[in-house]
């Protein structure tokens, strides 16, 4: 996959925690991007009420975003 090799890492002065997201092919299209937590796999970022959240990525929709 074209995204396999990506890594992008975010961090929270708030909580002063940090976590790497490995991106990948979108879960609800292919023409997306999806990405799953390093240090939990199987977590996705996901937009929930304007937020990003983790979540287990069932809601595939929310959990796959579109880069331009």
């Amino acid at each position: 996959s074209a995204f396999s090799d990506s890594v992008i890492t975010l961090s929270s002065s708030a909580t002063l925690s940090t976590q790497t997201f490995h991106s990948m092919e979108g879960l609800s299209d292919k023409k997306g991007v999806s990405f799953e937590s390093v240090l939990m796999p199987g977590q996705y970022l996901t937009l929930q009420d304007g937020k990003l959240v983790l979540t287990d990525g069932s809601d595939k929709k929310a959990s796959t975003f579109y880069l331009n």
